[in-house]
């Protein structure tokens, strides 16, 4: 009698499929699969927030840079921060 291949995740269930190259089961399959398609939005709106972060930056850096060395109080500092130009959202391709 042959040897069942077990699932490589929970060493429980047999595999899937037998001639796949995938070693789970269906219910670790579907887990996976489910957490996956979950974690999608976290992981859009995490790379959507550092593109924020990142053009915020580049455009309070652009504005203190036309600054030159000039000393400024904190004062200064805010109103530039409020008067800069707010970072536009990308062209798509």
């Amino acid at each position: 009698m042959p040897e069942i291949a077990l699932c490589s995740k929970c060493g429980e269930n047999p595999r899937a499929d037998e001639d796949s190259n995938n070693p789970w089961c269906k219910p670790c399959r579907a887990k996976y699969q489910k957490e996956y398609q979950d974690s999608k939005v976290t992981r859009a709106t995490a790379k959507g927030f550092a593109a924020g972060v990142d053009a915020a930056v580049k455009t309070l850096a652009h504005e203190f840079g036309r600054g030159g060395s000039a000393m400024v109080s904190c004062q200064e500092v805010a109103a530039v921060i409020e008067r800069a130009p707010r970072p536009r959202m990308p062209e798509q391709a």
